[in-house]
Formats: structure tokens, sequence, C-alpha cells
């Protein structure tokens, strides 16, 4: 049997024989005949290929579910990336780490 394969953002409707579009707020990596729900804590991007979270959150896909970053982690490439030795970051952890108060960086990995 050989069946028809759709791109991401898009889904195989069984029942017309043809590739649509993901309904709002769903997504999906492509070859599927399903769309995932982003749930009420993200919103699928515009391209309906992936789910966003709120700033200093990242998406599971294995959960379907947004996950926060913890203290002295930030978001990177999807995930969420301890912080240097002896840097710490803020919430809402989403964009780096910087030194603590009254320290300042030297070099990449010296603090005075």
């Amino acid at each position: 049997m050989t069946f028809c394969s759709c791109g991401s953002g898009l889904f195989w409707n069984e029942n017309l024989d043809m590739c649509q579009s993901c309904l709002a707020n769903t997504y999906s990596r492509g070859n599927t005949t399903t769309c995932i729900s982003c749930g009420h804590v993200a919103i699928a991007n515009p391209t309906k290929d992936s789910c966003t979270c709120a700033p200093g959150s990242v998406w599971d896909e294995e959960k379907h579910t947004c996950l926060n970053c913890v203290a002295n982690t930030y978001v990177s490439g999807g995930k969420c990336e301890p912080c240097s030795q002896h840097m710490i970051s803020n919430p809402p952890y989403d964009t780096s780490c910087r030194c603590p108060p009254g320290a300042h960086l030297t070099s990449p990995t010296t603090l005075r």
C-alpha cells in the first residue's frame, strides 16, 4: 500500500485524500494524519511546525507541554542550558546569564 505524506504544519486528511493545514494552535512535523495541540500553555508558531512557549520555558515534544527553565539556566536552541560556572540568571530565564552582583566578567571564565 502506498501513502502520501505531508510537510510540516500539515496533516493527511484520510477522508478527503489530501493534505490540510493544521488547525489553530496545533502543529505537526509532517508525515502524519493528525496535528498535536499546543494546549493552553503555548501557541503554535506561524508555520505550525512547533509550539512556542512563554519566555523562560521550552516545548517538551514528549509531554506536549512547556517546561519552565530553573534558576541559573537560560533558553538556548529550544533547551534550558546551564549558566557557566559562577554565572547566574534571573526570571524569566529566557536569554542569558550574568555575573552576580558585585562581580564583573574579566574573561570568558574568570570573575572578579
